[in-house]
């Protein structure tokens, strides 16, 4: 059974139940938060394990989860070398961030908002003390991950209608629908029906939307969310694998996906690659791009290297 924390300064852990909790305590307030990344693949069979949580929220809430989340325990993430007092507002810590730069994994996560879990010294029953991973919590804004945004609590119960269904597939179910999903509720139902995932098909086009936003294949943003991309479609809710996506992904995703295909091949032309992204920024979703000025990463390896090393992954 899963064991909710009684408040979010007592997260320990990036599983499911954790990013509900805090889902739940957005709803609560007015705002509507999904799984994402990494947190949402896992839902759908992803074998990558998540580090931290992953969640949305539409970019007009963002300033409001910040007096939420920050009420209830969580403290605002800065670089561990900014000798600089906890941020109060939003705007401050926004502001704040944009002139350091962080020198963990915070580094690959596109300038979203990263909160973290108070300092805590657990023991075990031998009263030892017990080591806890460091874990952040990235509140991603749907218009950056070129998803739809989030409808409103209210709307919840509409996206299970049959008619709603019937019509179209709603870009986000509750994460209570998902099968397999009602025996994990039974301690506390209302923390997964508070909690939005997005649908398989826009989870997949989420991770290309990204990697045709991002004009660095040699970054290791680009490699992280390949290799995300690769646990979707390898995951049990894509049978198909790779050949399957063009059935379920939107058209403009498919040249994308033929690239993909031949790099597997080891035919990969970064040209190529590069008027893809080109053509998908001027006729695509128009979206904010991904790209942040202070989270430039690069690594010395050739980009030919790079890709040699994504493609071998996926």
């Amino acid at each position: 059974m899963p064991s909710f924390p009684n408040g979010l300064g007592e997260i320990i852990e990036p599983n499911t139940e954790s990013a509900a909790l805090i889902a739940s305590t957005l709803f609560q307030a007015g705002i509507s938060a999904a799984l994402w990344g990494l947190c949402a693949a896992a839902e759908y069979g992803g074998d990558l394990c998540p580090l931290d949580i992953e969640l949305l929220v539409n970019d007009n809430d963002q300033e409001y989860a910040f007096t939420i989340l920050t009420s209830h325990g969580l403290i605002p993430s800065i670089a561990d070398d900014h000798d600089t007092p906890s941020p109060t507002t939003f705007a401050n810590w926004r502001q704040s961030s944009s002139t350091h730069q962080y020198h963990d994994r915070r580094n690959l996560r596109h300038g979203a908002p990263i909160y973290e879990v108070p300092p805590a010294q657990l023991l075990d029953s031998n009263s030892q003390p017990v080591f806890i991973p460091r874990m952040f919590i990235i509140l991603y804004s749907t218009e950056l991950t070129g998803l739809a945004p989030l409808p409103p609590p209210a709307s919840y119960p509409e996206l299970l209608s049959p008619l709603v269904q019937s019509l179209s597939e709603p870009p986000y179910i509750p994460l209570s629908a998902l099968p397999g999903v009602a025996g994990r509720e039974e301690d506390s139902p209302t923390e997964f029906a508070t909690c939005l995932l997005p649908t398989f098909p826009r989870l997949v086009e989420s991770e290309m939307h990204i990697l045709l936003q991002d004009p660095s294949p040699d970054s290791l943003e680009w490699g992280q969310h390949m290799a995300q991309l690769s646990a979707l479609v390898h995951s049990r809710s894509c049978p198909g694998g790779l050949d399957h996506v063009p059935v379920i992904a939107a058209p403009k995703f498919h040249e994308f996906i033929k690239w993909v295909q031949l790099s597997r091949k080891g035919k990969r032309d970064y040209s190529a690659l590069q008027r893809l992204q080109e053509d998908y920024k001027q006729h695509g979703t128009p979206v904010k791009s991904i790209t942040s000025r202070h989270l430039t990463l690069h690594v010395p390896l050739t980009i030919q290297k790079r890709i040699n090393l994504i493609c071998s992954i996926i």
